[in-house]
């Protein structure tokens, strides 16, 4: 969602890390900066536990891993994002039959397993463009035969090539 609003009272677990959060924000100490940048991260992923454990997301990835049917394909496809997913690989790994895996994806998730795997491939080849690393590689670390299929499949999820991308994020 664009936004959640969830009562303190919801999360009593992340008190203890509010109240350290502010401390280190109004304070001056040394290392500062890196308790507040992980202090940060642990309370994003408590409260995304709690969308998650609550049913408080309604649809795409965090919902997805939110569904125990679902949560192992997502696994696998984030964990090994260069592999040639097939839906009935991953409805085996889910223990579901490739039809119903199919279809509790693409309401849950709201995209078909090989449009949502594009996607995590175009996001990360985004995230590699961003080090500076060449297109050849990233091709290779994102499952793509070619830098001319990735640019392909970039192109039809971000509407601009690699390098076009590139220079308008930089």
């Amino acid at each position: 969602p664009s936004y959640s609003l969830v009562p303190l009272s919801q999360l009593p677990s992340l008190a203890g890390n509010l109240d350290w959060l502010f401390a280190e924000a109004f304070g001056a100490e040394c290392g500062r900066d890196a308790i507040l940048n992980r202090l940060f991260e642990l309370m994003l992923i408590q409260l995304l536990r709690h969308l998650m454990a609550t049913s408080g997301l309604s649809a795409g990835m965090l919902a997805g891993l939110a569904e125990p049917r679902l949560a192992r394909a997502l696994t696998l496809m984030h964990d090994e994002p260069a592999r040639s997913w097939s839906v009935e690989e991953l409805a085996q790994a889910c223990h579901m039959s490739r039809a119903s895996f199919a279809a509790l994806f693409r309401k849950v998730i709201g995209a078909t397993p090989a449009d949502y795997l594009v996607g995590w491939r175009v996001s990360l080849a985004q995230k590699r463009l961003r080090e500076g690393r060449p297109v050849a590689l990233i091709a290779d670390e994102t499952g793509y035969e070619s830098p001319s299929a990735l640019a392909r499949a970039f192109r039809r999820k971000v509407g601009a090539s690699p390098r076009e991308w590139l220079q308008g994020a930089q």
